[in-house]
């Protein structure tokens, strides 16, 4: 077994502990079984449900292939998109990062550099839609406080990519010494507006308007495919609650549950979903019911998606160098 294959394995098996633990926090929560919770959703729905998840996947990859487009990236379409699904085998990995393996499946088509700029972008524009989704509810569902809103939001991401390398530079030098809690974010930051600030001066192409935009839409689409299977099994537990909300509600526990830095947002965001459809009087067990199907079809499902991209991507050997 080569080193690659072992690492692979630990990685494999590391994903297993993270089912074993996810499935172990939901049934606590009062499921009997996922056969049960599966029996109180209508095949209709599953199936509608099921096709959402994976719209919203396919608007994803659209994205990123329109990304790395943009980035002068030429990749042969049927290896970019087994190569990025591959990516999600590691999913469950703090903030998404071992999804950044599709950097090395390309790599004998995009150097590091411009395919880790593909990367980032994703993870800013993931940022951006759920924070826009966010809005509808932070806003009380007021359409026209909720565009004001995104006007703010927008004018001040303008702002803020006039010059990133100077807001860089005003959070490292607010960085004090021995006080880890408080200079990680003020790192974090600064890492992003470095990072920024690096596509800015070498691909500017990506942030003007037609072009950022054209993703960001996709990402937001994405988002929304998954909110809209929240959705469908709230229907079907006969909850009124209107496609807006519940999109928003999605968006806003995934928002706030990705802060938490764990897998997947594991735990915080079914904590979150729950909490916000605990305040709009829905009952716990539906709650639970709506929250588990819902992740486990847009988030848990996806991971043995990537299993499969994974080995085809192996056997094929496509992802290998070409020899000199």
């Amino acid at each position: 077994m080569t080193q690659m294959q072992r690492q692979l394995a630990l990685l494999t098996g590391s994903i297993g502990v993270a089912v074993v633990v996810y499935f172990g926090i939901t049934t606590w929560g009062g499921i009997p079984d996922l056969a049960s919770l599966i029996s109180r959703f209508s095949r209709p729905t599953l199936m509608a449900m099921l096709v959402f998840s994976l719209l919203g996947y396919t608007n994803r990859f659209l994205a990123w292939h329109r990304n790395l487009s943009n980035l002068g990236v030429r990749v042969p379409l049927l290896l970019n998109l087994q190569a990025y699904f591959a990516g999600y085998l590691f999913l469950p990995t703090p903030a998404r990062a071992g999804t950044s393996i599709v950097i090395f499946y390309l790599r004998k088509y995009a150097p590091y550099g411009l395919s880790f700029m593909a990367f980032f972008l994703e993870r800013l524009q993931d940022f951006i839609a759920t924070l826009i989704l966010s809005m509808w509810l932070l806003t009380g569902h007021q359409f026209w406080l909720f565009l004001s809103a995104i006007a703010a939001f927008l004018s001040l991401l303008w702002l803020l990519t006039q010059n990133p390398s100077q807001y860089a530079q005003f959070l490292e030098a607010r960085q004090v010494q021995k006080f880890f809690l408080l200079n990680f974010p003020l790192r974090l930051g600064a890492s992003v507006f470095k990072k920024l600030d690096g596509l800015l001066q070498n691909k500017p192409q990506t942030f003007r308007l037609p072009t950022f935009l054209g993703s960001q839409v996709l990402i937001l689409l994405a988002h929304s495919c998954h909110g809209i299977v929240f959705y469908l099994a709230l229907r079907d537990l006969d909850l009124d609650l209107s496609l807006l909300q519940v999109i928003s509600i999605y968006g806003s526990g995934v928002f706030l549950g990705s802060l938490s830095f764990l897998p997947v947002g594991l735990g915080g965001v079914e904590a979150i979903l729950i909490i916000f459809l605990s305040l709009q009087n829905v009952s716990r067990v539906d709650a639970v019911a709506a929250t588990i199907i819902s992740r486990l079809l847009t988030t848990w499902l996806i991971v043995g998606v990537g299993a499969i991209a994974t080995m085809s991507l192996f056997v094929s050997g496509k992802y290998r160098r070409k020899s000199n």
